[in-house]
Formats: structure tokens, C-alpha cells, sequence
């Protein structure tokens, strides 16, 4: 059982917590992360991929910049978890805000939230996780997380929990400085969305950036 408390801080132009800026509106290029020259050195050698995996036109945050009138309202939640995540390493309870798009947020029915709605981004105060969605298919499909403006990991769903043991499952790739290539695993996640499990990681791990995964039964 975990607490989990929701608080719409409401519909605003500039909401609490991290609002995208112009420049990163404008500028959230990225460069080539597959120069091996000043890669960290790490207990297991990691082998570097094709990445990044996203471009700024698969966020869903950037599309909806790209397709919504200059001045949309985002609606802003304030979440409070109360027990700690397995892989979160921080003070409890914790608080991050979750930013929706125009018109897609969660609504309360009769005290109970319907959290349908896909975050375009969650906002840990420190680094920032933007999804990538499949509207299609409901779903979140993937993530970039820039702390201070800058890519330090990525994430993209290899299983979507409809297999036999249930639990939905994501790859991650962490970087440097350099944007270089440190860290790569496979983790899994709890229907509440807490990861729970990692398996296959090489290199170093840095930080926990996806210690939290938008639900699969909200």
C-alpha cells in the first residue's frame, strides 16, 4: 500500500516548478554522443549505441509547443508520494510536479482522480523527465531527462506490461558531461508505475532518473 496525494496547483501560463523556456523551446538540440574519447571509465565496459534514441520533435512536450496556440494553459499537479521508492535515494515524503497538455489534464470524480491523461513531463526539481507518448495507443513509450538544460539519460519501453509476468519494462541509457555513454540497464515497474527490479546493467550508474514510470493502472 502507498500514499500517493494529488494537488492541482491549477491552469496557468507560468504553473509552479519547471516552465520550458524559449530557449528551450527553440534550442533543445543535442549533440553527437558517440565519441568515444572522453568517456568515463567504468567496472563494466558499455558499448556505445546509436544515440541519442530521441530527437526534440518525438517529445511530446515539444509537439504540443509546436501544435497549440501561443498562449495555452498547461495544468500543473503537485504529487506528494509517501513511501519511498525502492530506487529512489532522497528525503520522504517527496513532491515533484507534473505538467499535462492543454484541455488532456486529470480530472476529480467524486474525490477520485482519473489519471488517463499522458504527462508531457515530470519535474523533480533537480532534472526534468519528458515523455514520448503513443497517443494511439494511450501510452508512454519512451523519456529524455535534461538536468540544468542538459541530456543526462534516456529511456525507451521494451515491454508494455501485456506479457505474461505483467510488468511493464523500460531500457535506460545514462550519459556524461560529454554526452557520452555511462550506463545502460533494463528496469521494471510495478502496475503503480515504481520501478522495482534492474537487470543488465553495465558501466556506472550515476543517479536514478526513472525511479517513477507514468502508471500503467492508474
Amino acid at each position: 500500500m502507498f500514499i500517493l496525494s494529488f494537488t492541482l496547483i491549477g491552469c496557468a501560463k507560468q504553473p509552479q516548478g519547471h516552465t520550458l523556456t524559449i530557449e528551450e523551446k527553440e534550442q533543445m538540440g543535442r549533440p553527437n554522443y558517440n565519441d568515444l574519447e572522453n568517456a568515463d571509465d567504468s567496472e563494466e565496459a558499455v558499448v556505445q549505441q546509436n544515440t541519442p534514441i530521441w530527437a526534440d520533435k518525438d517529445l511530446a512536450a515539444a509537439k504540443v509547443i509546436n501544435e497549440s496556440e501561443e498562449n495555452a494553459e498547461m495544468a500543473h499537479y503537485e504529487r506528494t508520494i509517501e513511501l519511498k521508492p525502492k530506487f529512489y535515494e532522497g528525503p520522504m515524503p517527496f513532491k515533484y510536479d507534473v505538467i499535462y497538455a492543454p484541455g488532456k489534464a486529470p480530472y476529480e470524480d467524486g474525490g477520485i482522480l482519473s489519471n488517463r491523461a499522458l504527462p508531457l513531463y515530470y519535474d523533480f526539481g533537480g532534472f526534468v523527465n519528458f515523455f514520448v507518448s503513443d497517443e494511439s495507443n494511450e501510452s508512454v513509450i519512451g523519456a529524455c531527462t535534461k538536468e540544468n538544460k542538459i541530456l543526462v539519460a534516456e529511456a525507451r519501453l521494451f515491454s508494455d506490461g501485456s506479457n505474461s509476468d505483467g510488468k511493464l519494462e523500460i531500457e535506460e541509457f545514462h550519459y556524461n558531461s560529454d554526452g557520452n555513454l555511462i550506463f545502460q540497464c533494463k528496469s521494471q515497474f510495478d502496475p503503480i508505475g515504481f520501478k522495482i527490479a534492474e537487470t543488465e546493467a553495465t558501466g556506472i550508474k550515476i543517479k536514478d532518473y526513472y525511479f517513477l514510470w507514468p502508471a500503467m493502472n492508474p
